[in-house]
Formats: C-alpha cells, structure tokens, sequence
C-alpha cells in the first residue's frame, strides 16, 4: 500500500485509537465480573477529544503541501462532512440540554452531571470550530 497523504491520515488515526481499544480490552477482559472503573468513562472521552483534536492538527500539516482537489467527488465530500458534522453538533448540544435540564430537575447528581456535561461541550467546541473553519474555506 503506498504512503498517499490518504493512507497517512488513515494509519495516524489507528495508530492513535490502537492503544485506547488495547487498553479496553485489558480492562474489560481482566475481571470480567467486575465492572469498569468509574474514571474510565471520562478518561475514554478525554482520550478521543485529544486524538481528534490531534489528528485534525496533523492531517492539516500533511494536505498542506498537496495541490487542491477541486473535483466533484472533492465536492460531494466536503458537503457530506459538513453535513455530518452539523449533524453531530446539533445531537450532542441537544443532550447537553437533555442533561442540564435533567440535572437542574434532580434526576442527575451534579458530581456525575458535571464531568459529563464538560465533555459534550468538549467535543461541541471542537467539531463547532472544525466547522467553522471548514466555511471558511
């Protein structure tokens, strides 16, 4: 398989979640009758934010030096990721209101609700300004 800037991206990606899923499956395999740790669930999120957050970085230093792609299948792409992204925002901001009213109703404990909240708002930032600057373009 040739190293095209596509196949950099893609082998950035696994080479990050690779570890994460190892990790999964030692702590889900170990003791099976055992439930996770309670930390897990906000070290998994704070995992995945920074290796989105990463790989948005980087894969923007590998297209830099790539002559633009202006073709109709560049085109149906980028519409789609906007789409999906829209998409994704729109969702995790609609829990993040789920939660908070939820919380401020009291069926939510403010220690859980809390943590919880931070992530959504987390990945709404990132993918908010990955949007951003994808219009900018």
């Amino acid at each position: 398989m040739p190293l095209t800037r596509k196949n950099k991206i893609l082998a950035l990606i696994v080479g990050i979640l690779l570890p994460y899923m190892a990790f999964v499956f030692y702590l889900a395999l170990r003791v099976p009758r055992h439930p996770l740790p309670e930390w897990f669930p906000f070290f998994g999120g704070l995992y995945l934010f920074v290796a989105l957050a990463g790989v948005m970085l980087v894969s923007r230093r590998i297209q830099r030096g790539a002559p633009p792609q202006d073709t109709e299948k560049a085109r149906r792409a980028r519409k789609l990721g906007r789409v999906i992204v829209t998409y994704l925002i729109l969702v995790w901001s609609l829990l993040f209101l789920y939660g908070a009213y939820n919380t401020l109703m009291g069926d939510y404990p403010m220690s859980r609700a809390l943590p919880a909240g931070g992530m959504l708002l987390l990945f709404i930032g990132l993918f908010s300004w990955a949007l951003y600057r994808y219009s900018k373009r």
